[in-house]
């Protein structure tokens, strides 16, 4: 850390001098540019997240539902789904999964904010698209219960759930890019961008609350910049795709295994 010249007194070389002044007035507005910096960097993904959260997860999966009852047993109409959710009926339980998802896809936002600078640029949504169908759909699809026993074609049913999430994988990276390349966009709502993940995380609870403690920590001790340079870098980045392989790996065993036991 620089300090300011020692001119004066002790007390004048630290907060009268024009030296003392301009020196801990960089001190205070530093934590101020991270929080910018990392409020217009999270903003993207932050919002179409959000977006593509509650079009394409809550209004897709309740449209695929209807799909699905339609092409099922008529006996099945009314019946509970293994989420809690009245097959055929539009009721308050649908407006909860459509907050469900819009708070699920921003918390994919935010995950797509942090670990787009791995991907290349001309294969994030393809890349993402697909990452999401596989993973999205070994979370979602399980053997038993009524949604992939009892609905039928069970083919369709596994395929619709499977192209959900990477439709909204698409969807999140070609919405978050476009809102990055129009700066006015970033610029008006970077600052609401912070709430949002704010807001979650406290509802996730002990976990959610550490990490903005430590985000916090990170920006008043003026760490942000140096932070946001060792993420981009080489190793970080290198590092970062192997943990994505090593998930969609995962994911594509877990998917693979749970096909097999319903087919």
């Amino acid at each position: 850390m620089v300090k300011p010249p020692a001119t004066g007194t002790p007390t004048e070389s630290l907060t009268e001098t024009p030296e003392g002044r301009r020196h801990w007035a960089g001190m205070a507005e530093r934590p101020i540019a991270d929080l910018r910096a990392i409020a217009a960097a999270l903003a993207p993904g932050v919002y179409s997240g959000l977006l593509c959260g509650a079009v394409i997860g809550g209004g897709g999966g309740r449209l695929a539902m209807l799909l699905l009852r339609l092409t099922s047993d008529a006996s099945l109409h009314g019946r509970r789904t293994d989420d809690d959710f009245t097959i055929g009926v539009f009721t308050a339980a649908t407006i909860f999964l459509i907050a469900a998802t819009a708070a699920v896809g921003t918390v994919g936002g935010v995950c797509y904010a942090l670990t787009r600078p791995w991907l290349p640029v001309r294969q994030r949504s393809a890349l993402t698209g697909a990452f999401l169908a596989i993973t999205g759909g070994a979370l979602i699809i399980h053997p038993g219960g009524v949604d992939f026993t009892l609905l039928a074609p069970l083919w369709l049913a596994v395929g619709l759930f499977v192209l959900l999430p990477g439709v909204y994988g698409v969807a999140l990276s070609l919405l978050a890019e476009w809102i990055d390349r129009r700066r006015w966009v970033v610029g008006w709502l970077a600052w609401p961008a912070l709430l949002i993940p704010g807001v979650l995380g406290i509802g996730i609870g002990p976990a959610g609350v550490a990490i903005l403690g430590g985000c916090a920590l990170i920006v008043i001790f003026g760490q942000g910049q140096r932070l946001a340079v060792g993420w981009r870098s080489g190793l970080v980045t290198w590092l970062g795709r192997a943990g994505l392989t090593a998930l969609l790996v995962g994911g594509a065993i877990n998917l693979a295994r749970d096909m097999s036991a319903i087919f």
